[in-house]
């Protein structure tokens, strides 16, 4: 299994490397994502999902992403 860390997961460039990532079996997609406008990174993650995928695919699809929220813009992370 491929273990693959993405900054900026729900960025345009970074959803589509997302999307394409999660489209091989073997990759296990881990976002950093920070909150946003009262949301949280597992509920922009969420959002995503829904717009671009099958609610079935979906559920196959979250046992192969983590999301940890963070921002890369602060100290020590």
């Amino acid at each position: 299994m491929n273990h693959i860390l993405i900054t900026g997961g729900t960025g345009f460039l970074g959803w589509d490397l997302a999307r394409n990532l999660l489209a091989d079996e073997e990759n296990k997609v881990y976002f950093l994502i920070r909150s946003k406008h009262n949301q949280s990174p597992l509920r922009r993650v969420k959002q995503l999902f829904v717009k671009y995928f099958d609610k079935d695919k979906i559920e196959i699809l979250t046992k192969r992403v983590e999301v940890k929220d963070g921002d890369i813009t602060i100290s020590r992370l």
